[in-house]
């Protein structure tokens, strides 16, 4: 973080996020899901007002726009709240922690310093979590019972 915004600069795309264009600082847990194995991985990042995710580069899955089948399916499930820009905000860059830890104290004292004001938040996970009842609401709406 710096006068001028936040600079990410751990990956092979680098890029400065201007605080004009900052909405809030957050942190959230990305969930890698493989055949044998499950890790998640603390992640940093900058949300950016808007309502429809779009790709950019440097962003892995947790910053990608929601496939319209996947929308469907959670809005099926009575959780439109985890497609991304559902409460007029997205996920414009973010970097996974890897090897290293944020301290938010010092964190929250950088923002403070340099956007006073400016939340950190605890984002949404990726993927959002869904729970039994849900899964069951999106099976009915799309066998056609309703809710």
């Amino acid at each position: 973080m710096h006068e001028g915004g936040v600079y990410f600069g751990s990956e092979a795309v680098k890029e400065n996020v201007p605080w004009s264009q900052i909405c809030a600082v957050e942190f959230f847990t990305d969930t890698v899901t493989t055949s044998r194995s499950q890790t998640g991985y603390r992640c940093i990042g900058v949300r950016s007002l808007g309502t429809q995710q779009r790709a950019r580069p440097g962003n892995g899955r947790a910053a990608q726009p929601v496939p319209q089948r996947s929308a469907q399916y959670l809005i099926d499930a009575g959780r439109p709240d985890l497609i991304p820009g559902a409460d007029g905000t997205i996920r414009y860059a973010y970097r996974q922690m890897t090897g290293w830890r944020a301290d938010q104290a010092q964190l929250a004292a950088a923002v403070a310093r340099y956007a006073p004001g400016l939340p950190l938040v605890k984002g949404p996970d990726c993927p959002g979590t869904i729970n039994r009842a849900e899964v069951f609401a999106a099976r009915r709406a799309r066998r056609g019972g309703g809710r």
